[in-house]
């Protein structure tokens, strides 16, 4: 088997969206090479905003037939984050 590459993505999210509902939204899309997508963490600090949440999601990826590069991985991570703000208005925790 091929290595697995991980990566791991902060968004900031209202209080109500359900973390289940995104990892669901996310894995439902059939992203190429996905092969896991759950949360690590949830933190929660004034400085996020009113009502707001950061959650770390991690993602595994994996081929069965070759190594995965970057180049095949950060496309889709560039789409997940698409996905995520288009759907729970989601914004990259910086």
């Amino acid at each position: 088997p091929y290595p697995i590459v991980k990566r791991d993505v902060d968004f900031v999210l209202s209080e109500e969206v359900e973390t289940g509902a995104v990892s669901a939204l996310i894995s439902g899309k059939n992203f190429p090479n996905l092969t896991a997508v759950f949360p690590l963490d949830i933190f929660r600090h004034e400085s996020l905003g009113l009502r707001a949440k950061s959650i770390t999601f991690h993602f595994k990826f994996q081929n069965p037939n070759k190594t995965l590069e970057d180049k095949d991985v950060t496309p889709v991570i560039n789409e997940i984050i698409r996905v995520a703000e288009k759907e729970f208005l989601a914004k990259l925790r910086t």
